[in-house]
């Protein structure tokens, strides 16, 4: 709906004039879209990663495609070193929102928030799992017991990346 009109005609009922819409004739670099009534109260990915992961304002490490897959996301691989032992290499690319990139202790530091702020991420990730940075871009989680599903789970909503609650690694700000 552009203009109060429907449907070519005016919501007074009258004809609709005949008009081109108008195009900046420059990007200004910025998407604005147009969101329903569930839009986030907050952008704190403490208190909506629903909300944020639905409406692609926050990544995890994985995601699950149309089809079913499980495939990297902020994560360029995840792997297993052993059945309880899996290692990240996140993205060399990947940046917040303020430009800062994301490194392998931000990621630690969004999981323990976010088992904090998520009691039922317990119980798809065990919150006693141990997470050690490798390097700047590479984590080894290791959970208490074998865990096959681990890609699987930390594409869910309670694992968002985020730092300090409030700058994620989306596209859309």
């Amino acid at each position: 709906q552009r203009g109060g009109m429907r449907g070519g005609r005016s919501l007074a009922g009258g004809a609709a004039p005949a008009s081109a819409p108008v195009r900046p004739t420059q990007s200004t670099g910025e998407l604005k879209m147009a969101v329903d009534g569930e839009f986030p109260s907050t952008l704190d990915a403490t208190k909506n990663a629903y909300q944020l992961l639905r409406l692609g304002v926050a990544e995890t490490l994985t995601r699950i495609t149309p089809q079913n897959k499980v495939v990297p996301w902020l994560a360029r691989e995840v792997s297993a070193v052993d059945p309880s032992t899996w290692r990240v290499a996140l993205r060399p690319n990947a940046k917040f929102w303020d430009g800062t990139p994301v490194t392998a202790q931000d990621v630690l530091n969004a999981f323990q928030a976010n088992w904090a702020a998520y009691p039922p991420a317990d119980g798809l990730l065990d919150k006693n799992t141990q997470i050690k940075v490798v390097d700047p871009t590479t984590l080894e989680f290791k959970t208490p017991s074998p865990m096959g599903s681990f890609p699987n789970a930390v594409s869910a909503q309670f694992f968002l990346v985020h730092k300090n609650g409030t700058t994620m690694t989306g596209p859309y700000k």
